[in-house]
């Protein structure tokens, strides 16, 4: 029979009682004294209740409210050891079932917060998609790539950020897909190119795993490796070119002279002028051809790149003041050196000015800045020209002039590609050879009538090699 508490202390109570008259009535004694005999049974009965209440009641509520204590401090791992079958037991059980739900629920939290903590700071950009085609989870790779904050992206359609549409489609058709070439469209227009995985999740109502890597890097790098290939087979081709045309060219100057000092007609003295003038100009060419071929291995000594500027702004003091040119210098306040040939690189310099002043017909502005950069990104693999930590020397050059069309950029340092009318496309050309000769690199940034930036970067040198 189980008991309440209630009735049990009616129980013990009424068999006090009981063994009080027995007592009672055995005891003569007692029995001439009522006084003392209420006494001895209120005593009695007073200290049966303490009792009872003690071990029924005051002992296991200390416990439970011990318990309720150690979980407010956050201990979970606890249990409250009462096995009657009364209030007390049911709400010892109660609480035990209570705290093994929490344990469990906090379990849970923990591996959710674990698992959000992994997508978040997962490199690749990372979305999932639900059914419809909503986004409904991203991570914070993903608001950097696309240039949206996660209240943007999240309950917006996936497709929507994708320069290709259909993507979807094939994923739910074919279950996954694997490194698919396509582009993200930015918040700001820009189109990105990415490699694109996905994966139908089977026991989560259809909803999608999307990764894309950013391949602008990879792109540039194997953008690169195509150039350089194409400029070493291009060379090899020059060289065979120019000496081709140098022998003809020798002959008709030779026969001009000739013919010049032999007649005295007005009109031959003018055709040989011309003859003499156009050779001069395809022997330049010839030149020019010679030297991107030959990619002579740049000096090594230290140079002094703020001088060099210096230097090669002199050379074209007249012409930038006759065109109505203002130049602002941000240089390094201290000396900037790298290992290189100072002639080489005032090469460079001087052609990039000339292009940026030939930009601005109409006058304008050239700004030119010089200073020290550490490399924080990439260089960590072995394609990256500059390792990670890297000091390297940046000098930019910013013109305010007609800028170069979009189409154009990749080709600008192609050779035999020119912007110009009357140019032969080799200036750039052989810029990027001598540049690439000193272990750097040179960029172009530039958009349709809003100016042109050059930006090259060299090794600067090591402190221990300034030491030694």
């Amino acid at each position: 029979i189980k008991f309440s508490i209630a009735l049990k202390l009616i129980f013990v109570v009424a068999l006090v009682e009981l063994a009080i008259m027995l007592v009672f009535t055995r005891v003569e004694f007692i029995k001439r004294f009522p006084v003392l005999e209420a006494v001895l049974d209120t005593a009695i009965l007073g200290i049966s209740i303490i009792i009872i209440f003690y071990y029924l009641l005051d002992r296991p509520l200390k416990l439970v409210m011990r318990s309720i204590s150690d979980v407010q401090k956050g201990n979970l791992n606890i249990e409250v050891k009462i096995d009657s079958s009364d209030e007390i037991g049911v709400l010892a059980k109660a609480f035990n079932r209570m705290i093994q739900d929490l344990r469990e629920q906090r379990s849970q939290l923990v591996d959710k917060a674990y698992v959000e903590s992994i997508i978040a700071y997962i490199v690749e950009s990372l979305i999932v998609v639900d059914s419809s085609g909503l986004v409904k989870t991203v991570n914070r790779a993903t608001q950097e790539l696309l240039g949206y904050t996660e209240a943007e992206l999240i309950g917006q359609p996936f497709e929507k950020f994708l320069e290709e549409q259909g993507t979807l489609e094939v994923l739910n058709r074919m279950g996954s897909v694997k490194d698919l070439e396509m582009y993200y469209k930015t918040k700001y227009g820009e189109k990105i190119p990415i490699s694109l995985s996905g994966s139908v999740m089977k026991d989560k109502d259809g909803a999608i795993v999307i990764i894309a890597r950013d391949m602008r890097e990879m792109k540039r790098l194997e953008f690169q490796l195509i150039r350089s290939k194409k400029l070493a087979a291009i060379g090899e081709l020059a060289a065979g070119v120019a000496h081709e045309i140098n022998n003809p060219l020798n002959v008709i100057s030779g026969n001009a002279e000739i013919l010049s000092k032999e007649s005295q007609d007005r009109d031959v003295k003018l055709a040989v002028k011309i003859i003499m003038e156009q050779v001069k100009r395809a022997a330049a060419i010839t030149d020019m051809l010679l030297q991107f071929s030959k990619r002579r291995e740049p000096k090594t000594e230290p140079v002094d790149i703020n001088k060099v500027i210096r230097d090669t702004l002199l050379l074209l003091e007249y012409q930038v003041r006759l065109q109505n040119i203002a130049i602002t210098k941000h240089l390094n306040s201290s000396s900037l050196e790298v290992m290189g040939d100072s002639g080489q690189l005032q090469q460079v310099f001087l052609n990039i000015m000339v292009n940026a002043v030939q930009a601005m017909p109409n006058g304008g502005k050239l700004n030119i800045r010089s200073y020290v950069e550490e490399i924080t990104e990439f260089g960590k693999r072995g394609t990256d020209i500059f390792k990670l930590g890297d000091k390297v020397v940046v000098i930019e050059f910013e013109d305010t002039g007609e800028g170069i069309p979009e189409e154009k950029l990749e080709k600008i340092f192609d050779p035999f590609f020119s912007t110009k009318e009357q140019g032969i496309g080799l200036g750039l050309s052989i810029c990027h050879g001598i540049i690439e000769a000193h272990q750097g690199s040179i960029e172009v940034r530039s958009k349709l009538r809003e100016g042109a930036t050059f930006i090259i970067k060299l090794p600067a040198i090591k402190k221990e090699m300034q030491n030694g």
